[in-house]
Order: structure tokens, then sequence, then C-alpha cells
């Protein structure tokens, strides 16, 4: 059962404490894996370091410390310190993997206000922590621990759950780094609640942060390991929603998908992305991507570029997926995104094949003229062909008009036709095939047909005279 303690009204700058019954900090811990980065089994269980009254000019050498430990925290922030201190200090500590709680806006006792009192000073501080582009929990810690029900009432309407502590390393009241630090070690108890209580905000901050490497050290080789708060003020990790979005691409440069926490988690955290196909096809229209990504603690959102290659076909808009799955630290929210890929190769040219042909001594001579693509397509091609007098005329062939699709990846268009006989004696004629409309392709030259006039007929050989 968690004691109350008698409550020292010291001013802001030396702050006292008191713990109160009744907030959800009995009973042992949540089951978190071991997530002490110096691994091994967390025997006598989990330590919850909290700052209270920052940030100010310790905080910059109290996330180092952490960081360079490997621990995680919780930073309960006074709205005017933030105001005070500015965007990078407040942006430092969130970008280090620690989560930000408030702690009201003047560190008033919130006995002494009305419930909306309470809420206005908590949303006050919010603000103020969004608008330096820090992302806040919704856990708050009540001034000197003072609660009653008109403050609690304002914390609900304000969408807070308070956090009180269970260890007091008192480091306001005195005592050098060694003895802050023996209080807190003293003070933790095996596999129970463990939340301590240091400031990062008052006058004999610098001592206390002093003592946090000798804690860090005592508490490891007793068995236990660090965590953070989870949303519910009990060590343990917060567990966000995961989920992931692309941007649409052009061939030839690469899309971005971006995977978004829906808060802060405290610490590094992952998902396994792919992308999958759909009209496109990947490994061929985009790149086949498999892999872990690690969004960093102290960051809400990771960019991956997915590389889309040209392929130098002209088809339709393609479609390829991306997702997101087997979650360490998050769970799985929207996991799948669609993304369009705009081509941007030139339709094909088409181009016509010339011809020779030797005009028949009689009837018709049947001639395939082939109109050719520059290259394969990705859509239909719809052409229609017609032949157009040369020197040759009607007399000559046979006049043609004929509509051809083309498949997907069909390259040849033939037109059959007829080369007819006449009976005047001319040289060689010619007469061309042409495209005469076209879809989804650009016209090239025509084919041209070549007429030859026949071979003339093999002299009379000379009659011989018998002997």
């Amino acid at each position: 059962m968690v004691t109350s303690r008698g409550r020292t009204c010291a001013p802001f700058w030396v702050v006292g404490s008191v713990l109160l019954a009744g907030l959800a900090l009995v009973g042992p811990p949540p089951a978190v894996g071991a997530d002490d980065r110096r691994g091994g089994p967390c025997r006598s269980g989990y330590v919850a370091l909290t700052f209270d009254d920052g940030p100010a000019g310790p905080t910059d050498r109290l996330v180092r410390i952490l960081s360079e430990a490997h621990v995680p925290a919780t930073f309960f922030m006074v709205g005017q310190r933030v105001a005070a201190a500015g965007p990078r200090l407040t942006r430092r500590v969130e970008r280090a993997g620690f989560l930000i709680g408030n702690h009201s806006w003047a560190h008033t006792d919130m006995t002494t206000q009305t419930s909306g009192e309470v809420a206005a000073t908590l949303r006050a501080t919010d603000a103020v922590l969004r608008r330096v582009g820090t992302h806040p929990t919704r856990l708050m810690r009540p001034p000197y621990g003072a609660l009653d029900d008109a403050a609690r009432e304002g914390i609900r309407a304000a969408g807070y759950v308070p956090v009180l502590w269970t260890v007091d390393s008192r480091d306001y009241a005195g005592g050098s780094a060694a003895q802050i630090a023996n209080r807190i070690l003293d003070g933790l108890r095996p596999n129970e609640t463990n939340i301590v209580l240091q400031h990062d905000g008052v006058t004999r901050s610098p001592i206390s942060v002093d003592a946090v490497p000798l804690v860090i050290r005592g508490a490891r080789n007793r068995g236990y390991c660090f965590t953070a708060l989870d949303e519910r003020g009990r060590p343990g990790f917060p567990t966000p929603d995961a989920s992931v979005s692309v941007g649409h691409a052009r061939e030839g440069d690469a899309a971005v998908a971006t995977i978004r926490l829906s808060k802060p988690p405290g610490r590094a955290t992952s998902v396994l992305l792919r992308t999958g196909s759909r009209s496109a096809t990947v490994g061929e229209d985009v790149d086949q991507i498999d892999r872990r990504v690690t969004v960093p603690a102290g960051d809400l959102a990771v960019r991956v570029r997915i590389p889309v290659p040209r392929d130098g076909t002209d088809e339709y808009a393609e479609r390829f997926s991306v997702t997101i799955g087997r979650p360490r630290g998050v769970r799985i929210g929207d996991g799948t995104a669609v993304a369009r890929i705009k081509d941007v190769d030139r339709s094909p040219r088409i181009y016509g094949t010339d011809s020779t042909v030797i005009e028949p001594a009689s009837g018709a001579t049947p001639v395939d003229v082939q109109l050719r693509l520059s290259r394969a397509s990705g859509k239909p091609i719809v052409v229609v062909v017609a032949t157009r007098q040369g020197t040759a005329g009607a007399a000559d062939y046979t006049p043609v008009r004929l509509r051809s699709e083309l498949a997907p990846g069909q390259t040849t268009v033939v037109v059959p036709l007829d080369v007819l006989a006449d009976a005047v004696d001319e040289p060689e004629e010619t007469f061309t095939v042409e495209v005469v409309r076209a879809r989804r392709v650009r016209t090239g030259r025509p084919s041209t047909i070549t007429i030859l006039p026949p071979p003339p007929p093999p002299a009379p050989r000379p009659a011989t005279r018998s002997r």
C-alpha cells in the first residue's frame, strides 16, 4: 500500500514532496520486457526515474548522462520554465528519447485552485510544450504531490493522468550526491512499483544530477532495470500505434514511405517494411523492400525512399503497396498504404518497312507490308493504315484501308495487299502504306513499296540448220 507522507510546502525553487494513495501506484508493475540495454534478467524488477521542475540549467547534463547510460526517464516540466528555457533545451529532452509530462504552468499548489484553474494551468503548459516543437504525454504530476477532489476533477477535465512517486530522493532537502543516491537505492523495493522522484529545476539540482550515475550503477548491481512510464503512469513504456503512408512517384524517381507513431514511446521502436505488387511488379517497376525500419527514440516518424526505376515503356499509371508488420514496441494501426507510379515515357513511334516486289506477268502477287513500333508499349495501340498512290496507281495494286489494334507488348502491324499485273510497259513505280489515324503512338515514316517491272521474256533461240 502506498503510504501518505507529510507535505512540505516549500517555495517553488525548493520543492517538497508528498505521496498520496489512490493513484494506481500499488501492486507489482505490469510485465515489460528486458528493456534495459545491458540485457540479462531484471531479477529485482524495474525502476522509473522521473525529474520535476525543469527544464533548467542542469537538464542538458542530465540528458547526456542518461543517454550515455541508455537509461530512459520521464521529465515533468513547468510551463514557465519551458517558456524561459526556449525550444532548444526542451526539444533536446524529447529528441534524446525521453518522455515529457506536465507539471503545471507556475508550480502552484493545486489544492488552492478551482477545478477550472487546474485544467487551465495544464492546458497552458501543454500549449507551450507543443509550441516549442515537442509532443508531451498525457501524464501530469501535481506540484508538491498535492491533490484534492477539485484538483482531480480539473485533471480529468484536461484529459490527464496524475502520477506521483514511491521513492523520494529528498534532493531538495540537502545531502551530497552519494547521500541522495543512497536514499534512492535504500527506497527501492524488489519487484514492486519503483517510481523515483528527483529534480532538474531546483537550487540543488546540480548535486542531484551528480547522484544519477551512482543510482544507475547501484540499481543495476542490485538486479534492477530502468524503464519509463507507460500511458497509465506505471513503470513500463507506452505503446503507440504505428501507421504507414506513401506518396506517389514518377518513374525514375522514388516514392517516400512515412512510418508515424501516434505518441512518443520513450524508446527506439521498429517495424518490418515491405513493398508489394499490385498493377506494378515489385522487382521490376518498383524496388523490392523487405527490411526492418527503426524509429529512433525521440522521433515520431521516419521516412524511407523506395526507388522507382524507369523502364522505357509507355504505360498506364501503376500501383504498388507498402505494408508494415512484426512490430517491436508499437502496435500496428493503419498498416497498408498504396502508391501510384506516374509513367514518364513517351509513346513509341510506328515506322514503315520498305518492300520491293516484281510486277507479275499476269494475275497478282501478294505482299505483306509491315509497320513496326520503335519499342513495345504497355498500352493497347490503335492505328488506321491506308495505301496512298505514288507513281504507281490503283491499277498497279489493290487499295487498302484497315484498322488494326496492337495488344500491349505487340510491336508489328501486317498489311496484306496485292501487286497487280498490267499491260503497260513502264519503269519501276512506288506507292506507300501510311498510318492515317493513330492512338497512343506517334507516327513515323510510311512503308514504301517499290514495284519493279517484270523481267523481259527470254530471247528466242536462233533456229539451227540441219546438215
